[in-house]
């Protein structure tokens, strides 16, 4: 198994150098997704881009326009606690079971945050901590939070002890946090990783650009009356086979992903040598469609550095109250106190009580840079 050359795309998530192996190649993968409809299959493309494959295809559109509707329609409101660790089995991995869930807190990091959306608003916040025994190796406590509109975007860190945010317009059609830097793992950003940040189901697909690498089938399949599958086969360097699963469900509105799957295998002995597989859970109702409260993900396997035995790199997002609390105004303003570094701003901040009190919602951008756009 020669780890070096898998082709499989990670999310590089990992802040622990104890996973730093011999499969460098971990760069961020998207989610595929399953659409139930016309099934259709095409083979022998030979070709970057397969999108055109699927131009006409009922199917493949009503899926595409079905992920745009619930993106931009969805709102919730959740804690969460995310889960990073190794587990021996893709198995054990999909079910949650390593670290504090296998009997072993300490081997595993772990963040907390807030994840809201509320029409075209959204935060995402991220206290990411590392076991006192980590530290030694490298592991580093950080805070992260996001707030972002349609327009503008707030990034807000502790540097040096201090609390600093940065107020930048938003990339052009981009939607939902930009996230720089944040380990990350929500069904809002699927198609994410490996393409660019906020990708599509097409995107997801496609050959990656700037790879050597070629689409050579691709199908819609419908496994059974609430589900369909889109999979997709490509060849890498000329050596490895990437295949591309993407699960959707479709008995509800709009489908929701429900698994997404990219196994890489050598194109000749056709052996598989790493997979990433991630898995949406115990769905439940928010305004505008379906939010899993539970993601996990698994990767392998690797060999960690000192090692012998391979293991499978997990994660898991998990919320115990997504859904419950409707989002409010009120959970995108700002709160710092006095004195806080905010770059990007051309006008004050707004104090109240001796904090700062900044709702993107009253700033507009243009060439001369943020400014309050009442006052």
């Amino acid at each position: 198994m020669n780890l070096r050359r898998c082709a499989v795309p990670q999310p590089a998530i990992s802040h622990d150098p104890r996973w730093r192996c011999a499969a460098p190649n971990r760069r961020r993968m998207g989610i595929r997704t399953v659409v139930p409809l016309v099934v259709v299959c095409v083979s022998a493309l030979s070709t970057d881009a397969v999108g055109g494959v699927f131009e006409n295809n009922p199917s493949f559109n009503a899926l595409e326009a079905a992920w745009k509707t619930w993106k931009s329609s969805v709102e919730f409101k959740g804690e969460y606690v995310l889960r990073e660790g190794n587990a021996a089995t893709k198995e054990l991995a999909l079910e949650g079971r390593f670290g504090s869930q296998a009997g072993n807190p300490k081997a595993e990091n772990y963040a907390t945050g807030v994840f809201i959306k509320l029409g075209d608003r959204m935060r995402y916040s991220q206290e990411y901590k590392v076991h006192s025994d980590l530290k030694k190796n490298g592991g580093v406590e950080r805070f992260f939070d996001e707030i972002s509109t349609n327009a503008l975007s707030l990034q807000s860190e502790f540097k040096g002890g201090q609390l600093s945010a940065t107020v930048i317009p938003r990339p052009d059609n981009l939607a939902g946090v930009v996230v720089s830097g944040t380990w990350m793992l929500t069904a809002f950003h699927p198609f994410s990783a490996g393409v660019k940040l906020d990708g599509t189901l097409k995107d997801f697909l496609d050959a990656r650009p700037g790879i050597d690498e070629k689409v050579v089938s691709a199908s819609i399949v419908k496994p059974d009356a609430s589900h369909i599958e889109i999979q997709v086969v490509k060849t890498f360097e000329k050596a490895d086979t990437l295949a591309h699963h993407c699960r959707f469900r479709t008995d509800v509105v709009p489908p929701v992903i429900e698994r997404i799957e990219i196994i890489g295998s050598d194109l000749q002995s056709r052996n598989v040598k790493q997979e990433c597989v991630v898995s949406f859970e115990d769905f439940v109702q928010c305004k505008g469609g379906l939010m899993p409260r539970c993601v996990r993900k698994a990767f392998g396997p690797i060999v960690p550095v000192g090692k012998d035995r391979p293991v499978w790199i997990a994660d898991e997002w998990k919320s115990n109250d997504l859904g419950e609390t409707t989002p409010t105004e009120n959970d995108f303003v700002y709160i710092a106190p006095e004195g806080s570094s905010i770059v990007g701003l051309n006008a004050k901040v707004p104090i109240v009580d001796g904090k700062y009190h900044l709702d993107l919602a009253d700033y507009t951008s243009n060439r001369k840079g943020v400014r309050y756009q009442f006052g």
